[in-house]
């Protein structure tokens, strides 16, 4: 398996990748759906972590976003 190494690279586009890091197989148009498919999963996550993170220091410090109504 050959090691590829993207370190030095500078993505000007965030949406798109390095040609060659996409496999051969996948046609653009799947790539552009699957692409945005990861996006909205990483979204997804990031709120998610976002969330946790805050009712975790509500939990454990009692301190949180005074705003948000209590449970």
């Amino acid at each position: 398996m050959v090691q590829r190494r993207y370190k030095d690279i500078t993505m000007k586009d965030h949406k798109e990748l390095p040609g060659d890091l996409i496999s051969p197989v996948v046609k653009p148009n799947e790539v552009r759906q699957r692409m945005r498919k990861l996006e909205n999963a990483l979204h997804s996550a990031s709120e998610a972590i976002r969330e946790a993170r805050e009712e975790y220091q509500y939990l454990v410090y009692g301190v949180g976003d005074k705003t948000k109504s209590k449970h």
